[in-house]
């Protein structure tokens, strides 16, 4: 062998540490359309435990961006993983908060649903429902949300699929990053 060509072995090794570096890879889709809602799948594989996945998820202060909250700070939001539970954000300087969804399934590890409107779709006649399912994948665990939104807007909510999308793309690809 020439000093110029790398064995198969080094090969394989330097294609595993590059993907170990790369960014994680989302796969977001919008499934289906209309006027009057849209629904919205995505997934992303983690190289945690379906319990550990499960954790990280619910402590979405560590990991949401700042840009995407209404105080201009992801570490006021919280997840109370039970029943009931909030997904809320406390406002900076006692001005209140913000209840994004309603926590009304909890199955740990593998599932966690939510019902109710994020962000802007707050101000709409819409409502919700968001299920994040954690599934053994290999080493590490498939972490795959769905979010099926309804409602009325006068110009009804199609264009607002694809900027859902994208948001939720942002946060599910920041969720997968370690050290976020």
């Amino acid at each position: 062998m020439s000093t110029g060509t790398l064995s198969t072995r080094t090969r394989r090794a330097r294609v595993a540490a590059l993907m170990l570096t790369a960014a994680p890879v989302a796969m977001a889709e919008v499934v289906a359309v209309s006027t009057g809602g849209f629904e919205l799948t995505q997934s992303v594989d983690v190289p945690l435990p379906s319990a550990a996945a499960f954790e990280r998820f619910v402590a979405i202060g560590d990991w949401w961006s700042d840009a995407h909250t209404y105080g201009g700070q992801a570490r006021r939001l919280r997840i109370e993983a039970r029943p009931g539970g909030c997904w809320c954000e406390a406002l900076p300087g006692r001005r209140g908060g913000v209840e994004q969804m309603r926590v009304v399934h909890v199955d740990r590890p593998h599932v966690i649903r939510f019902a109710g409107r994020l962000g802007p779709l707050q101000e709409l006649g819409a409502q919700g429902a968001m299920t994040v399912r954690f599934a053994a994948d290999g080493v590490g665990t498939r972490v795959t949300p769905s979010y099926l939104v309804s409602g009325f807007r006068a110009a009804g909510v199609a264009d607002l699929a694809p900027l859902v999308d994208a948001v939720l793309d942002e946060q599910l690809r920041r969720f997968a990053t370690p050290g976020r």
